[in-house]
């Protein structure tokens, strides 16, 4: 059994229970009756779906593979960054290609051969994402790359996520033309883990707002937070964005909790069960008072979580957080490889041994993703009250990393469970009693 109760308080003090199953999805009072969903707008629908079973995939065991029907394809440009943020991956990762402009033309030129072009062969049905390192490093390289696959694949959507200090007048004419959505990494009031605040550099803030401004109405660019110890307050960052943005109407979003893929991940992880507590109430009390719904990843995520009880999601379909282990989402380098994830460098190795180089565009049905597992091959996961939400954290960690990892995404999505109870309901959790994902020994050795 993988219930949950859950204790529940109203506002006059009074207690009440729920139980909670996260993997056949339904919440009931201790009744028996289901929750009903008509507070959040919502109502159960239609509960005979056959719901397929998400690839399990477990390193070399029972690899992942990737298909030529791509509708997520994310081109690594190479690592090169402007910035040292303090918790960032990449930092750490070896180099591995140049992402030089003279590598455009065969990229373009072997891209037909090895993807379908989209539902509609023009793109339709497909996300090309650009990555760095920082993209506009690669300025001369990601012009003629991205307008080339604008004009042969017209019909798909284009994304690209930016530390916002390299925008000029002609990148953003650019990014308009593409139709790409622009993600700006920026951490408000934390910005110090990240390097320079773009927004206090006089020529830097013009260009980054008239990029803002130019999109902003189009619904194509948020400011990007990652969430970590000393700067998690969402009412504090969406003031400190208002202010400092001379109270423009705010688009943000949640890059998500803090990943401990290295020692300087781990001094910014929430330490210790006072501050993980913390970190959650945070979250909780910023949904309730309504500021914490200004984020486009708290709404969706939340949204997703009722939708999950609408369907009766079971755990079983769920694929993992990122969607990288899917064989329709692919990361590839410009000289064609295919690695784990657009973070890492194809001349890495992951925690497991497995090379995060996975194979070779020209040789697709080869490829094998045996650098990462899937959340059912972990026991925390299994036993998990916010599986549904958090949905396995990163694939490829293990060891301390891995568990403290799950220390940060527990507090995080514990959060929003919390908030969407209190949106069901409007009453506040105060207990969680049954399966709680303590990590077992072995995982959290180093």
């Amino acid at each position: 059994m993988n219930r949950n109760t859950i204790t529940l308080q109203d506002r006059a003090g009074a207690s009440h229970r729920v139980v909670y199953d996260p993997h056949a999805s339904t919440l009931c009072w201790s009744s028996g009756d289901p929750v009903d969903l008509a507070k959040i707008g919502m109502a159960p629908q239609v509960r005979d779906r056959d719901w397929q079973h998400a690839v399990a995939i477990n390193g070399v065991h029972a690899p992942g593979r990737k298909s030529r029907a791509i509708r997520r394809l994310k081109i690594q440009l190479g690592l090169k960054c402007n910035y040292g943020c303090s918790y960032c991956l990449q930092r750490f990762q070896p180099e591995a290609g140049s992402g030089a402009p003279d590598q455009v033309e065969a990229f373009l030129r072997n891209l037909p051969l090895w993807f379908d072009g989209g539902e509609d062969g023009k793109g339709a049905g497909v996300r090309f994402e650009f990555w760095g390192g920082e993209p506009f490093a690669y300025w001369k390289t990601l012009k003629p790359l991205g307008s080339a696959i604008k004009a042969t694949y017209p019909n798909a959507s284009f994304a690209i996520v930016t530390n916002g200090s390299l925008i000029t007048p002609e990148i953003v004419e650019w990014l308009d033309a593409l139709g790409a959505t622009v993600g700006i990494s920026h951490d408000g009031p934390g910005q110090s883990a990240r390097g320079p605040d773009p927004l206090d550099n006089r020529l830097q803030r013009r260009h980054l707002l008239a990029l803002y401004d130019r999109l902003l109405p189009q619904g194509r660019v948020s400011f990007n937070v990652v969430l970590t110890d000393t700067n998690h307050d969402l009412r504090a960052i969406a003031d400190w964005f208002a202010a400092k943005l001379d109270r423009r109407a705010l688009s943000l979003t949640v890059e998500g909790v803090v990943i401990p893929y290295h020692a300087e991940g781990h001094e910014c992880s929430l330490g210790g069960d006072e501050r993980q507590a913390a970190f959650m109430r945070s979250i909780l009390h910023a949904v309730a008072a309504g500021e914490g719904l200004a984020f486009q990843a708290v709404r969706r995520k939340l949204d997703d979580f009722f939708q999950s009880l609408a369907t009766a999601r079971p755990a079983h379909a769920l694929g993992q957080k990122c969607g990288m282990d899917r064989d329709d989402t692919i990361a590839v380098t410009l000289d064609g490889k295919v690695i784990t994830c657009q973070n890492v460098s194809a001349a890495g190795t992951a925690p497991n041994g497995a090379s995060h180089e996975i194979g070779n565009v020209e040789a697709l049905d080869a490829v094998r993703l045996a650098s990462a597992r899937h959340w059912s091959h972990r026991e925390e996961c299994r036993n998990c009250p916010v599986l549904q939400l958090c949905k396995g954290s990163c694939m490829y960690l293990e060891g301390r990393d891995r568990q403290q990892a799950c220390d940060n995404e527990f507090a995080w999505n514990l959060g929003l469970f919390a908030a969407a109870l209190f949106l069901l309901t409007d009453m506040v959790p105060v207990q969680i009693d049954g399966p709680m994902r303590h990590p077992p020994a072995e995982s959290a050795a180093a």
